[in-house]
């Protein structure tokens, strides 16, 4: 009896796309940009059903993301989420300065005919922070970055997304969303997935 046995390069190409790590054609519906909080999503899993593409590279600051807008757009979705922003507080730039770097992340995504959506930053959690001996910024910090994270989305025609409402309870991120007081784990994922299923629907 013959059967075909396939090779390893096939072998990839079907494990990329039951995991939704990566399509044959590189091609995606949605597209998640940004540093490790959109690096460590389970997006594929979270947004079943669509073809999601996982941009997020850890320890990116807003401006070291945008330069890889065109992977980007070379990948042809209809809509991207951005969640950046964190490394650069966390190594002490402006506020403002940062959340203003966002232009170069929507400018051409937007000219590229891509829709985009700039997520605010959500405050850590001081207490899960110190037991993991994570990094904190402080709160303070993280609103003054989103209210002009949010002006700079409304000049370049993208979308703001609060996600405070959600994620935090006072100043602080909901213990039950994160493990180590910076990133969000599953739980506090699927609150950020539910959310943007409004946007894609």
């Amino acid at each position: 009896m013959l059967f075909h046995a396939p090779g390893r390069d096939q072998l990839r190409h079907l494990y990329r796309i039951a995991t939704g790590a990566e399509t044959v054609d590189g091609t995606y519906e949605v597209a998640v940009l940004g540093d490790s909080t959109a690096q460590g999503g389970q997006w594929h899993r979270l947004l079943d059903g669509r073809r999601i593409g996982n941009f997020g590279r850890g320890g990116e600051e807003v401006g070291d993301v945008a330069r890889r807008a065109g992977e980007v757009i070379a990948a042809r979705p209809r809509i991207v989420f951005v969640l950046a922003g964190i490394n650069d507080l966390l190594r002490g730039r402006d506020p403002a300065a940062a959340a203003d770097d966002l232009a170069a992340v929507i400018d051409p995504l937007r000219a590229a005919g891509i829709t985009v959506s700039v997520n605010a930053l959500f405050c850590g959690n001081a207490a899960k922070a110190a037991a993991a001996s994570a990094p904190f910024v402080d709160c303070a910090r993280v609103r003054a970055f989103n209210e002009r994270a949010r002006a700079v989305a409304a000049a370049h025609g993208a979308a703001f997304i609060d996600l405070a409402p959600a994620l935090m309870s006072g100043d602080e991120t909901r213990a039950a969303f994160t493990d180590d007081g910076l990133h969000l784990n599953e739980a506090g994922s699927r609150v950020v997935a539910g959310l943007w299923r409004g946007y894609l629907e």
